[in-house]
């Protein structure tokens, strides 16, 4: 029989596919539970492929910020945990009706045994318990939380067919930046707003300063004083490199098309008159539209090369102001990491400036909308642009961010928030899920005993969606449905360069610190265009 006493230890075999269908492949160190992994039976090993999804409406809600987090927090420090983080949440497969919700914490690899793990585990449930939280088991896995890091275009119409080519070279968010000095160390632009008649954009710091090659202290630039500028350039070396080469990805997709439809037009020969007389128009104008999407092609990579491959030409702008990265400041304990940089009036100017917008073109408008409407309930704040132009007006305040309506549904009929969108350096565009519950998010740095913030978790669509970000999307700003700012990308957590969870700093407390550094007026103007 099994003893109740006994450590209910995971095996290889699960602590390996316990996490299945998760985008960074976690591994399992301890389970609070007790329930019998059981995976199918037969010549190979099957398992259902897990999802994350916001926790929701419920009791913990009202004790884990001020409370059970803080409980368990100095718990995990007493025994010397180093944990990565933990975030309330449901953990379930596709489709699965109010999935069971979990602590879903993580731990530095190879630093937890499974005995250990266990002893952890059951520990954190005590206190769960203690606060007559009875119905969410705490779960560890190996995880390490990570930080993300001639004038512009104007997004081009949609008849232009090469408009989501030139969407990098455009000043929509999601403009791929990096420090000039550091061009292998990328990022993204986060939001734009203006002061005095200037434009600024707001990042993370993290993603014009290296912490590992920086020292972390306040920074501040001033014209007059004959201090050195830190530039920021747009596309960095591996950025830049990728954007070319998808050009001349489209221009030798184009020619290979066009090789086929030369054989088209021959084999028509060979049809009856009516059926070869179809073929061949049908054939040409195909044709037609290859050897003018070949022309457009061509065009942009020659202008791209030309205004641009001289990294001293993508300079967009230069830091005015970082504060230290610092952790748990203020009263939401958030992470402290964001930068202001000038817009150069020669990249961005009224001639080609659109405003905080993100650029939808990436995905077909029927798809994208069905993105945004994962359930038939979901009321519809989302309208999908003519333009394509998703454009920002307003904030989510915290408040509202951790509040969700009770009356929107996400795919499986669970409340949610908001669906998140962001345009990041390297994953494009994507929808994610906005966790109602703020997540405790320690990371560690050479030299360094670990530090704790809070943050706001972003979770996948679904489990086929892939992950919200990735790294190099870092500073991205996170946009909700409705066009409110929601917040910056600032990291994730993942075992592998994959996150499985985002993390956001909210856009309210970005503001808030904004103005106590005299860095904004009253109300910044992020909705400018």
């Amino acid at each position: 029989m099994d003893d109740p006493s006994a450590p209910f230890l995971p095996s290889d075999l699960e602590a390996a596919n316990f996490y299945y269908g998760l985008e960074s492949k976690p591994i399992l160190v301890a389970r609070s539970d007790r329930d019998v992994w059981v995976p199918s039976q037969g010549p190979s090993v099957y398992v259902e492929a897990k999802v994350l999804t916001p926790l929701g409406p419920h009791p913990l809600n009202r004790v884990w910020d001020e409370t059970v987090s803080v409980a368990m927090e100095s718990y995990l420090q007493e025994q010397g945990v180093l944990y990565t983080g933990m975030t309330p949440l449901r953990i379930g497969v596709d489709g699965q009706a109010s999935p069971p919700a979990v602590i879903f914490m993580g731990v530095r690899h190879g630093s937890l045994t499974r005995e250990k793990g266990y002893e952890v585990a059951v520990h954190c449930h005590s206190i769960l318990v203690q606060h007559n939280i009875t119905d969410i088991h705490v779960q560890i896995r190996e995880s390490e939380a990570t930080l993300s890091a001639a004038s512009l275009f104007k997004p081009a119409i949609t008849a232009n067919v090469a408009y989501n080519l030139r969407q990098p070279f455009s000043t929509s968010l999601g403009i791929p930046i990096c420090n000039a000095g550091t061009t292998h160390f990328e990022g993204t632009g986060g939001f734009f707003f203006t002061r005095n008649g200037k434009l600024f954009m707001v990042t993370a710091r993290h993603v014009v300063f290296d912490p590992n090659a920086v020292k972390n202290e306040q920074y501040e630039y001033k014209d007059g004083t004959g201090a050195g500028r830190i530039n920021v350039m747009f596309l960095g070396k591996a950025a830049f490199d990728a954007r070319v080469q998808d050009i001349q990805d489209k221009i030798d997709g184009q020619s290979a098309n066009l090789a086929f439809l030369k054989k088209r037009l021959a084999l028509a020969e060979n049809l009856e008159e009516d059926e070869a007389a179809a073929e061949r128009k049908a054939v040409q104008r195909e044709m037609d539209e290859a050897n003018d999407a070949i022309g457009v092609f061509e065009k942009l990579q020659k202008d791209v090369k030309r205004d641009w491959a001289d990294e001293t030409k993508r300079i967009i702008g230069h830091v005015v102001f970082s504060p230290r990265i610092d952790f748990s400041v203020g009263e939401g304990r958030y992470t402290e990491d964001w930068a202001v940089i000038e817009i150069h009036p020669d990249m961005i100017s009224r001639r080609n400036f659109v405003g905080n917008a993100i650029d939808l073109g990436h995905v077909a408008a029927a798809d994208f909308k069905k993105l945004m409407y994962p359930h038939l309930a979901n009321p519809h704040s989302f309208d999908y642009p003519g333009d394509r132009l998703h454009r920002c007006h307003g904030i989510l305040s915290d408040k509202d961010m951790l509040n969700p309506d009770p009356k929107t549904k996400d795919q499986d009929n669970e409340p949610t928030i908001h669906m998140a969108i962001q345009n990041g350096n390297v994953s494009g565009l994507q929808v994610g899920r906005i966790n109602n519950i703020r997540s405790v998010v320690r990371r560690y740095y050479e030299n360094l005993p670990g530090v704790s913030s809070r943050e706001v978790a972003v979770l996948p669509r679904t489990s086929k969606s892939g992950p919200f970000s990735r790294p190099g999307d870092s500073g991205a700003g996170v946009v909700a449905g409705d066009g409110r700012i929601c917040g910056l990308l600032t990291g994730g957590d993942g075992i592998t360069e994959t996150s499985d969870i985002t993390y956001l700093t909210p856009i309210d407390f970005i503001i808030a610190r904004m103005k106590y550094f005299g860095h904004c007026g009253q109300t910044p103007l992020f909705g400018v265009g």
